[in-house]
């Protein structure tokens, strides 16, 4: 326990402290510069591509660097609780794994995946249309459209032009949308033709509740519920007489409500898709030309490119859109292993999963990606996916034994509930174990129930988020 009446952490970036024998003399600056805890970069793994600190290829391995133990690390942690009253915390890192962690490769759906989240299926194909042009710019093929490789920012309209009236159109992505109407309203007219007798008056009133169901995103596979469709449209209509009368009709009815919904679903489809364009050639703009951003000159893959890509692809292979196109139709074991990137969506509500069906994040291309992490899928039980619970439940029990205490990197994306079972087995280790959380949810209601079902002890905040010195007190617990 600390005596002290405030909390002074310093974080240290663990893959630069070296082996473990050299910890001790590194740290003690922080002794004698009067900290009293002290905040440990997550101490795992890390992906041998970019080596980030928040990269973790397996949650259960230390760092090789180190040249160490668990019980090593515990045995620095206890000496400076004891000889300089620091306390140490670490990193939990549940929300995305390395692209090289084994628990995708054994347990892909652990991820976000084309299999277990099929409606991901025409964001990959536009990942990769928009992979394939960083290569075509690189190799000069699209000179004829007037864009090099060398862009510049008034390139931006041919780019914009290329994508929406040139390359999109040839992928038909309506397909993944729409019904085929005269094959339902067909299979409707056989289903009616079964039925002996047509009621007086329709079972249900209007047709808002007969909507498009996208199944697993197959081209023009799309459906409605004919039961359904039974109910609103087969009835005796007063102005007709027979029974083939009245299912005549009533197919004509069904047909009208399914080109409407087409219709309607084109239309988002393509607002989907132009905003997700605009989003790329702003993230372009701020890569390329921006005066605070990192000014790349040439279009490159995969140092380079137009944009960062949404998906992580089998041997990290980005292939052409065409190859795409048939393998997230026809190859189950390769739509296994195309999986969802991490990112951050700007002022996104933290109690639902961007990466659900219905949300189009990856589709509009609203998320900021980190393209060497993997999202991972939870579900909202362990039972969803046990792989990726037990896998994180056994980092736990390493970090709760190990350390005083963590900070929970990206608790805002990280389900809750998940959170709170996990925070809840690193208290019966360690009934005083300290959680510090790394939690931006736009909103003090929101802030308030992570902090209160979790048992959260204080908060990471920035204060570039307050423009008011008033605002700043709710920083901290």
């Amino acid at each position: 326990m600390l005596e002290a009446d405030c909390i002074t952490c310093q974080s240290v970036l663990s893959k630069s402290l070296g082996p473990m024998s050299e910890w001790a003399s590194r740290l003690e600056v922080a002794h004698h510069s009067g900290y009293n805890m002290i905040h440990f970069t997550p101490i795992q793994l890390l992906y041998h591509v970019s080596n980030s600190s928040y990269a973790v290829t397996d949650h259960h391995k230390l760092n090789p660097l180190f040249n160490g133990t668990y019980e090593e690390i515990k045995n620095i942690v206890d000496m400076m609780a004891k000889e300089w009253r620091i306390l140490s915390v670490t990193d939990l890192v549940y929300n995305h794994a390395a692209n090289d962690c084994a628990l995708f490769r054994d347990h892909p759906d652990a991820a976000y995946n084309l299999m277990n989240s099929p409606h991901l299926k025409p964001a990959a194909l536009l990942d990769s249309i928009l992979m394939q042009f960083t290569r075509d710019a690189s190799e000069g093929k699209l000179l004829s459209k007037g864009i090099p490789a060398e862009i510049k920012e008034n390139h931006l309209q041919l780019i914009r032009h290329y994508f929406l009236d040139d390359q999109i159109p040839k992928y038909r992505f309506w397909e993944f949308y729409i019904c085929d109407a005269n094959l339902l309203v067909e299979e409707f007219r056989q289903q009616l033709l079964k039925l002996s007798d047509c009621p007086l008056r329709p079972s249900i009133e209007n047709d808002y509740s007969l909507s498009i169901q996208h199944g697993k995103y197959e081209r023009m596979k799309s459906r409605v519920n004919l039961q359904l469709a039974e109910k609103i449209y087969f009835y005796k209509r007063d102005y007709l007489k027979t029974q083939d009368q009245w299912i005549n009709a009533a197919c004509d009815a069904l047909r009208d409500r399914i080109n409407f919904l087409n219709h309607l679903a084109c239309e988002k489809l393509n607002e989907h898709l132009t905003r997700a364009i605009d989003n790329c050639l702003a993230s372009c703009r701020y890569h390329f030309f921006s005066y605070d951003g990192p000014n790349y000159k040439k279009l490159s893959l995969p140092s380079t490119p137009f944009v960062g890509n949404y998906f992580y692809y089998p041997n990290d292979e980005f292939k052409h859109p065409d190859e795409i196109n048939k393998l997230i139709e026809f190859d189950q074991n390769y739509q296994s292993y195309v999986m969802a990137h991490n990112g951050w969506v700007m002022n996104d509500d933290p109690l639902r999963c961007f990466a659900d069906e219905g949300q189009d994040v990856y589709l509009r291309r609203d998320l900021l990606q980190w393209s060497d992490i993997i999202k991972l899928r939870f579900g909202s039980k362990r039972e969803d996916c046990p792989a990726a619970y037990d896998y994180m439940k056994e980092y736990t029990r390493l970090v709760a034994t190990t350390f005083h205490g963590c900070r929970l990197d990206n608790c805002h994306s990280t389900p809750l509930w998940l959170a709170q079972e996990m925070m809840d087995y690193a208290r019966q280790i360690n009934p005083n174990f300290y959680i510090n959380a790394e939690l931006f949810t736009g909103n003090i209601k929101t802030d308030t129930l992570f902090i209160n079902q979790i048992g959260i002890n204080s908060l990471v905040r920035g204060l570039f988020y307050f423009n008011l010195f008033n605002k700043i007190n709710i920083l901290f617990i």
